[in-house]
């Protein structure tokens, strides 16, 4: 048997974050299969794109994904071949391949963000907009925590 009772706060909290997303993405990868036929991949793919003003090296959208460029190259050979996003040499850089946002890619964005927003405000709704704006503050300073974290 586990004691618990020795368990502290911090990794208690650590747990109901695994938990809390785990519930969430199964759900919204489920939803984002059959409302819009795309993974989540591709939506977070799409997200960092459109965060960028439409394009990004894969160096960088590999960066800001945190995954290697190797994954990176499947999700983006299958949004191609969707023409989600198209893809270029560099100008000056050779070496780099640039991605760019489609208007279908766009408009698929656009889509499944107001559908996400619609979502999360779903698994929300036991909780008040005071409450939101405060588990946004604290996660903020939980962020902020783990990036000084050695």
């Amino acid at each position: 048997m586990i004691d618990r009772a020795g368990d502290r706060n911090e990794l208690r909290a650590w747990f109901r974050l695994l938990l809390i997303h785990k519930a969430i993405s199964r759900r919204i990868s489920a939803r984002f299969r059959s409302e819009f036929k795309t993974s989540t991949a591709r939506f977070d793919t799409l997200a960092q794109l459109n965060a960028a003003g439409g394009e990004m090296t894969m160096g960088e959208l590999s960066e800001q994904l945190m995954v290697t460029s190797g994954n990176v190259t499947g999700v983006i050979d299958g949004m191609a071949a969707d023409k989600l996003v198209v893809r270029r040499r560099h100008e000056t850089d050779r070496r780099s391949i640039v991605i760019t946002m489609t208007p279908a890619g766009r408009n698929l964005f656009t889509k499944v963000r107001a559908a996400l927003s619609k979502w999360m405000g779903e698994a929300m709704t036991k909780m008040s907009d005071a409450e939101i704006a405060q588990l946004i503050k604290l996660l903020g300073k939980l962020k902020h925590s783990t990036d000084s974290w050695e």
